[in-house]
């Protein structure tokens, strides 16, 4: 049986297991040459959940730069209007503003400085 890789598009369709796709795509796009890091971020996310659309907006732009990707043509569309941490303990809100990378806190989210890191 043939594994198919995880693109950012399915990853973000499992909103319950948010995490745990978002980690499998992270290791199929870090173990893929350019072309195939490419084709994982390429197709647009199928949701309406504007929270869901603004992280993938986000992850796509910030691995875009990191890798000097072509520029996806559906992303930097996106952001929310209330600030959301992946983290929601109160105490680490602001280590989270200060920490997270600009591609995630211009859309108004919050993640550790290590998020989208997989060692």
């Amino acid at each position: 049986m043939n594994y198919r890789k995880t693109t950012l598009c399915e990853a973000l369709r499992e909103y319950e297991n948010f995490q745990r796709r978002l980690n499998q795509f992270l290791d199929d796009f870090y173990s893929s040459d350019k072309a195939s890091k490419e084709m994982l971020l390429k197709e647009p996310p199928q949701t309406d959940d504007l929270k869901m659309l603004a992280m993938a907006d986000a992850i796509a732009t910030f691995l875009e730069k990191r890798y000097k990707l072509k520029r996806l043509d559906w992303n930097r569309k996106y952001a929310l209007n209330r600030a959301w941490f992946v983290i929601s303990l109160e105490k680490l809100k602001p280590t989270l503003i200060l920490q997270s990378p600009g591609e995630f806190r211009c859309r108004n989210i919050f993640v550790p400085l290590n998020y989208l890191d997989r060692k």
